[in-house]
């Protein structure tokens, strides 16, 4: 039995799964897909869900998760009408518990000045003194944090180049 693509990953001489991916449950060596809306882990059932994927409410007794109605939310609270916290690109306004979209580029997330940036995603160097985040110049960087033409590290496949500037499959 080959790795399937619904799993995260498998091992042994039988190739019995390891670990699923959101929204599956591993059972038995299996990956099998969580049947409850909105569901990122259903260990115990199928049909309850243990956590809820972003822009969800979980309800503890039931097992269950419940769209939040403000947009971009990543949690809200219990009546679901006001966000917790925001998705990636937002941030939260204190004052009413909506998400307000970044305005500077590239920002994973921004704060109360929504011109600024607080964290990068990927790939992008974060100035904090002008609150902005600017790409790596290097082939393939996960982070540049010190100079923008040089890898600080690689994401998980991939290795630094021989000079240690970029990262590449095979050095």
């Amino acid at each position: 039995m080959l790795c399937k693509t619904d799993c995260n990953t498998c091992s042994g001489s039988n190739m019995k799964w390891d670990a699923c991916p959101d929204g599956f449950q591993l059972k038995s060596g299996t990956c099998t897909p969580c049947t409850a809306t909105g569901c990122n882990s259903c260990n115990s059932d199928l049909a309850k869900c243990d956590k809820c994927l972003d822009g969800f409410q979980f309800d503890k007794v039931a097992g269950t998760c419940i769209v939040c109605t403000q947009p971009d939310c990543k949690s809200c609270n219990a009546d679901r009408a006001k966000c917790d916290s925001c998705v990636d690109g937002f941030s939260i306004n204190d004052g009413d518990g909506t998400c307000a979209d970044c305005t500077a580029a590239n920002c994973e997330t921004c704060n109360s000045d929504l011109s600024k940036c607080d964290a990068c995603p990927d790939g992008f160097q974060h100035n904090a003194i002008e609150g902005t985040c600017n790409a790596c110049t290097a082939t393939n960087c996960q982070s540049c944090n010190v100079d923008l033409a040089r890898c600080d590290t690689c994401p998980v496949g991939l290795q630094f180049t021989a000079d240690s500037s970029s990262c590449c499959a095979d050095p």
